[in-house]
């Protein structure tokens, strides 16, 4: 099986697809859609797997959970240039 081989990307158009996630979490968009997922799932009686104080669990809908592996604390210090952006 022969490797499949990828085009290099522009570093202008990476930026702008970049760009437009950026707009669409900071509109709430993002936010909106993923809730709306999880009301879908729990309305067809679909388990959901989340992530919870780093543990892996998953979420029935009889309101069993149950958790399918724990994940060692994070110690990671964001550098100085980056910015978490704050929910509106």
């Amino acid at each position: 099986m022969e490797a499949e081989q990828f085009e290099p990307v522009d570093a202008a158009a990476a930026d702008e697809v970049e760009s437009r996630v950026v707009d669409i979490a900071l509109s709430g968009r993002l936010s909106r859609v993923g809730r709306e997922a999880i009301e879908n799932h729990r309305r067809l009686g679909l388990p959901m797997t989340v992530s919870r104080d780093n543990k892996i669990i998953r979420l029935y809908a009889d309101g069993r959970e149950e958790v399918l592996e724990e994940l060692p604390a994070i110690t990671y210090v964001l550098p100085p240039h980056v910015r978490v952006l704050e929910p509106k």
